[in-house]
C-alpha cells in the first residue's frame, strides 16, 4: 500500500488499524464518509461528545490564565459543572511545573510522521514529564484495557522522541515520563502509567511492525475485524453487512469522550 506523501500516523489511525484493518482503509486511505449512527441513543451521544469538547476547551483556557470562576459562569449543564468542580478542586491543585496545554508534537517515524496531541504536558526541573489526558467517559475503562491502547504507547514515545524540539535544554529519559488518564466523572481514581527504556523499545518494535504491515498490504489485504461486537460502534457497519443498529453508549466499549478513540475513533489525531 502506497500511502499519500503527506500521510501521518497517529494514535487514532493506528488504533483503527489495530481494531479493524478494513476500517483503517476506508477511513484513513479512502477517506470515505458513511452516515451510519455510531452509538445509540444518537442524541444523547452527541450531547455527551459536545460536553467533552467543552470540558477540554475550559481546561485549556484555565491553563492559559482564564479565571476559573469566569469559566464556571459559562456552564449550564450539571454533568459539566460536576466535571469542572472536580478538576478545579482536585486535579488542578495537584499539578505543579511548567504546563503546556493542547500541545501538538510531530516526529519522524519509520519514513513518515507520527503525531500526538497532548491535553496537558507538565515539565518540572528534575526533569520529569507528566502527560495528562482527560477522559470524559461515563464508564471508566479498566487499567488493563487502557494499557493495551495505542494512545498509551504513542504519547510517551512521541514525547521522548520530540521533546528537544520545544525544550532543547533538558535531557529527558524514558523513565522520567509518566502518563495519567484522569476522569472527571471519577475524580479520585486516575490511572497512571510509568514509562521506561524497555517500554520504549517494545513500543517502537510494535508500532514499526504495524507500519510495515500497512505498507506491505494491497487493498484486498485489509481484513475486517474478527470481533463483530466492535462493528456496532463503527460507522461502516452497514457497508460491511455487519448490522444496521448502533451499539449502546452505556458500556465500556463506548467511552463518550471528545478525544477518546477506544472504539469510535472520532479524533483526527
Amino acid at each position: 500500500m502506497k500511502l499519500p506523501i503527506d500521510f501521518a500516523f497517529s494514535q487514532a489511525n493506528l488504533q483503527d488499524f489495530m481494531d479493524c484493518e478494513y476500517r483503517f482503509l476506508l477511513k484513513h486511505i479512502h477517506k470515505l464518509e458513511w452516515p451510519a449512527v455510531e452509538s445509540e441513543p444518537a442524541r444523547l451521544h452527541e450531547e455527551k461528545m459536545e460536553l467533552g469538547y467543552q470540558f477540554h476547551r475550559m481546561v485549556q483556557q484555565y491553563f492559559s490564565g482564564v479565571d476559573p470562576e469566569i469559566l464556571q459562569g459559562t456552564i449550564d449543564n450539571t454533568d459539566l459543572s460536576f466535571w469542572w468542580q472536580s478538576f478545579v478542586t482536585l486535579q488542578a491543585s495537584q499539578i505543579s511545573g511548567t504546563s503546556r496545554p493542547e500541545l501538538l508534537i510531530s516526529v519522524p517515524f519509520h519514513g513518515y510522521r507520527l503525531l500526538a496531541k497532548f491535553d496537558l504536558l507538565v515539565l518540572d526541573d528534575a526533569p520529569i514529564a507528566k502527560i495528562y489526558d482527560w477522559k470524559t467517559s461515563q464508564v471508566k475503562p479498566n487499567r488493563s484495557n487502557l494499557q493495551k491502547k495505542i494512545q498509551t504507547m504513542v504519547y510517551p514515545l512521541v514525547l521522548f522522541l520530540g521533546h528537544t524540539g520545544f525544550q532543547p535544554a533538558i535531557n529527558l529519559s524514558p523513565d522520567k515520563i509518566e502518563m495519567t488518564y484522569w476522569f472527571p466523572q471519577f475524580p479520585f481514581d486516575p490511572i497512571t502509567f510509568s514509562y521506561s527504556q524497555g517500554q520504549f523499545d517494545r513500543d517502537v518494535d510494535l508500532l514499526t511492525g504495524m507500519v510495515d504491515s500497512i505498507l506491505a498490504k494491497s487493498e484486498s489485504g485489509f481484513n475486517k475485524t474478527d470481533q463483530p461486537q466492535k462493528c456496532a460502534f463503527c460507522r461502516y457497519r452497514s457497508l460491511c453487512n455487519r448490522g444496521k443498529s448502533a451499539g449502546s453508549n452505556t458500556t465500556e466499549e463506548s467511552v463518550l469522550s471528545a478525544d477518546d478513540l477506544e472504539t469510535l475513533s472520532f479524533d483526527a489525531l
